[in-house]
């Protein structure tokens, strides 16, 4: 149960408590056992694909064939146990997946750092009015502020995951393949 639920990023404590993945909170109120969790602050518990199942929003179904997939579990949902290559090359396919998500968030903090310290200097020559009204270097400094400001918005709030890719590939980072 703890491992499933650092997988979705709750460090439990030593008493085996997370916050709630279900209601905000201050202090940890959901309690992890070997296998099963109850959370005192929205009364609900359950088994690991309960948890998983409430965390993701899907059914227990969909739930557990995630499970099976992201730990490498050598279960098929078909009843047969998988082979050996099988298991290995979930483990593979699951690394690499870890890869390319730590390359995308490395990218994603560069570009944003990037991004906004050009926007703060952007910004700044727009209110002290560096460039007199009207001329070519304040149209460009709002144009380019726009920009910014608009990559800004699709990394940080509203872009869609292919979206902030497009991005950060356009600025030549490396993030492999789309998925």
């Amino acid at each position: 149960m703890a491992d499933v639920a650092r997988h979705f990023g709750y460090a439990p404590n030593r008493a085996g408590f997370i916050k709630s993945p279900f209601k905000e909170e201050r202090t940890a109120s959901c309690k992890l056992y070997p296998r099963s969790f109850y959370d005192f602050s929205s009364g609900m518990g359950g088994d690991i694909i309960r948890f998983a199942s409430a965390v993701l929003g899907l059914n227990n179904w969909e739930a557990c064939r995630y499970l099976i997939e992201a730990f490498s579990l050598p279960f098929s949902l078909s009843g047969h146990t998988d082979n050996r290559e099988q298991i290995q090359q979930r483990q593979w396919e699951r690394q690499k997946q870890q890869e390319k998500e730590q390359r995308f968030k490395t990218a994603w903090v560069a570009e944003v750092d990037r991004l906004k310290t050009w926007e703060n200097i952007y910004q700044r020559a727009v209110e002290e009015k560096i460039f007199p009204p009207l001329s070519d270097l304040q149209a460009f400094t709002v144009r380019e502020l726009q920009k910014v400001s608009y990559k800004l918005d699709v990394l940080c709030i509203q872009g869609s995951r292919r979206e902030q890719e497009d991005i950060l590939r356009e600025r030549g980072y490396n993030l492999g393949g789309y998925d």
